[in-house]
């Protein structure tokens, strides 16, 4: 089996926004487990 851990930050938000803002949405990480 793998595990793959993909995550966002700054480069690809999910939610475009100024600098400094909290969005919960640009808060996201995948992790996949595949057997």
């Amino acid at each position: 089996g793998t595990l793959s851990v993909d995550w966002k930050g700054e480069s690809e938000p999910a939610v475009a926004t100024g600098d400094g803002v909290k969005e919960p949405l640009n808060r996201r990480s995948t992790i996949s487990i595949n057997f």
